[in-house]
């Protein structure tokens, strides 16, 4: 049976998956997740990434703003995390990656890809920006895999294409949904996406990544060049990451706020 056999009849989407390791069991970083309580920015402000629905519309790297088109969770136990304590999720200490972000502690899954912006980078990829897996920055101070989780809920967001947008203030992936991804993912984790993703199923040629993605031994040797040199992540060389101090309050703080106006109004 074809992939895209495979998604026809299927009027609902299957978004839990049977498998513990599921969509987050693989080698090479190909499902982005953040954990829930990560505050996303949004166009009118910061929201909690579980909060997210589709529709919502996310500021981008770029300075552009783009819809959600899926929210995807997973709850893993103590259990899970025991029995599978690669899947324990990379903590980015407040400040770790430089210009004083994130704002305060990420967790994202270790495979998860943050924005790397670095003169390092720039020399040996000819870019200044990279993304790279959290897993291969804890060799740099303040990040590491945090192994006093005791359970954890994952948190994938979609857009129509690979994006790169804030949490907790600073520039991090969403879900990545090329063919190469795709082939490599479990079957039940494979069809889950294309069912939400009809048309990834006859796509021929790759989905465009938001930046380069080096290989993983390049990966490597970036970031080991980058603690021999005591270079952040976010070296303001490079780039200077946008406050966006206006998104102080959240989206659905400011929602019920306006909500609670029109009331008095009205009364």
């Amino acid at each position: 049976m074809t992939q895209s056999e495979r998604t026809q009849g299927l009027t609902q989407p299957q978004i839990e998956i049977d498998e513990t390791a599921g969509m987050l069991a693989y080698e090479d970083g190909l499902i982005a997740c953040f954990t829930d309580g990560t505050l996303i920015r949004t166009e009118t402000g910061d929201e909690r990434v579980e909060q997210l629905q589709k529709g919502h519309r996310l500021r981008l790297w770029s300075g552009e703003v783009a819809q959600v088109r899926v929210v995807l969770k997973r709850y893993l136990s103590r259990d899970d995390l025991d029995r599978h304590p690669e899947l324990r999720p990379v903590r980015i200490t407040a400040g770790a990656l430089g210009q004083g972000l994130p704002k305060r502690d990420l967790l994202v899954s270790p495979h998860h890809r943050m924005l790397v912006a670095s003169p390092v980078a720039a020399r040996m990829f000819g870019e200044g920006e990279v993304l790279i897996a959290a897993i291969r920055l804890t060799e740099l101070p303040g990040i590491y895999v945090d192994q006093g989780v005791d359970s954890v809920t994952y948190v994938n967001v979609a857009l129509d294409r690979h994006q790169v947008i804030f949490a907790e203030g600073c520039p991090s992936e969403t879900l990545y949904t090329g063919p190469e991804a795709l082939a490599r993912l479990p079957d039940a984790a494979r069809q889950e996406l294309l069912t939400l993703f009809p048309d990834l199923a006859i796509r021929s040629t790759p989905g465009a990544v938001a930046r380069k993605i080096p290989a993983g031994q390049q990966q490597k040797q970036l970031v080991a060049r980058m603690s021999k040199n005591a270079k952040r992540a976010l070296d303001p060389k490079v780039v200077t990451v946008p406050n966006h101090a206006e998104c102080t309050v959240s989206a659905g703080a400011r929602f019920r706020q306006l909500l609670s106006a029109s009331s008095a109004h009205l009364s």
